[in-house]
């Protein structure tokens, strides 16, 4: 069986880039893979994907030795079940706000007695090279669980939340974040020092309770500053991002006049 080579580098402090896919493209997922990426997020929470694309994408993802994540459409105990049956590495679960939620997402990721996870088939021991003895033996231990912190009600209780066993990183969601402490426009790098204060926050959080910390930003330069400010999870934007700005930059090129970059 594989191992997660993602979650050993989160827990233990070390960087990880990666990105989201919301394009419910199972090609654009490949390419995506093979650009050096450490994991890519599926999202189901904000795309038009269903469960049988985020399968495929799952699957050419890991081909690639990236590591596929699946952003649930919410915390459910179905919808992260789903999402591990497919052959996910591990789930990011939006909005959570309470211990309660946290310890229930981590119950949803764990095999009994660690949890209720449902044992079942599905492409789990593809997805992991293995077969389903041995998956349901080690996944406890591989599966990473990620929450995210997208309200102020997340941050009065953060030490609660980041306290509950099972929990492998916290990741920010910047526009849900910036709105919910009233920053207008909601935006993934706000300059509002009332959104730094709430990211310094969330990593002092993190280093006390030995969980990793994570962030979308929107650019290369953001991503490196993030990087090293310390953010175990950096998220470049999303691959539809990432396409619109190249498109961009090219079209003004070629209208300019000016060289074209490779």
């Amino acid at each position: 069986m594989r191992t997660n080579s993602v979650k050993r580098a989160i827990r233990e402090g070390r960087p990880t880039i990666g990105t989201w896919l919301s394009l419910a493209s199972i090609l654009a997922a490949e390419r995506m893979a093979q650009a050096g990426f450490d994991w890519l997020t599926i999202d189901l929470e904000h795309s038009p994907t269903n469960w049988e694309t985020a399968m495929a994408m799952s699957a050419v993802v890991a081909a690639q030795g990236v590591a596929p994540l699946v952003r649930v459409p919410s915390s459910s105990d179905e919808n992260i079940k789903r999402a591990l049956d497919l052959g996910a590495y591990g789930i990011v679960a939006p909005m959570v706000t309470s211990p309660d939620q946290a310890r229930a997402v981590v119950a949803s990721c764990k095999y009994p007695p660690q949890g209720v996870r449902s044992l079942a088939g599905g492409r789990n021991d593809l997805g992991w090279d293995t077969d389903s003895a041995t998956y349901f033996a080690h996944a406890n231990d591989e599966i990473f669980v990620c929450i995210q912190i997208e309200h102020t009600d997340a941050l009065d209780r953060l030490d609660d939340i980041l306290a509950v066993p099972g929990v492998d990183c916290a990741f920010v969601g910047p526009q849900d974040l910036t709105a919910s402490l009233g920053i207008q426009p909601p935006q993934l790098d706000s300059p509002d020092p009332r959104y730094e204060k709430a990211l310094v926050q969330v990593l002092d959080a993190g280093r006390r309770h030995g969980v990793g910390v994570g962030l979308m930003v929107a650019s290369a330069h953001q991503a490196r500053r993030r990087w090293e400010q310390g953010f175990t999870m950096v998220a470049l934007a999303a691959e539809v991002r990432i396409l619109t700005a190249a498109a961009v930059q090219a079209v003004k090129e070629i209208k300019s006049g000016s060289p074209v970059s490779a």
